[in-house]
Formats: C-alpha cells, structure tokens, sequence
C-alpha cells in the first residue's frame, strides 16, 4: 500500500516537474541565452587554470620522490 503511493506521488511530481518546464521554456532559453557566455568564459578560466598547474612550473614528480629519499636519509 505505501509504494503504491510513492509511485504515484513520484509521477505526480515528474508530472509537475515537466508541467513546469514546458510552461517556462522561453524564459529557461533566455537565461541560457544571457549566461552562455559567462559559461563559457568561466569553463575557459578553469581549463587554462587545470592546464598550468598540471602542466606549467618547473617542478616534476620526480622532485617528489627525490624529498622523499632525502628526508629518509636524514632521519636516519
């Protein structure tokens, strides 16, 4: 008895949820429209960011492993 109503509140709100965007759709696509941009821009910003860090600078993992041996060295 209670999935029974779990179900149908679930189409319920699918329905609700669909009723919603179809009314809305020109608004939706105009903010898309307005905001693309600042999307893309931000996307860009980040990509170029990931793409320095991972890339860029002079320090290599084997800078890494090199501490590594050199602190154990000095702990003994």
């Amino acid at each position: 008895m209670d999935k029974k109503w779990i179900i149908i509140g679930g189409m319920l709100g699918i329905l609700i949820i669909f009723l919603l965007l179809w009314n809305f759709a020109p608004a939706i696509q105009r903010w898309l429209a307005d905001v693309f941009l600042d999307i893309i821009l931000l996307l860009a910003a980040f990509a170029a960011g990931w793409l320095f860090g991972r890339f860029g600078g002079k320090r290599h993992r084997n800078d890494d492993e090199r501490n590594a041996r050199n602190i154990t060295r000095a702990q003994k």
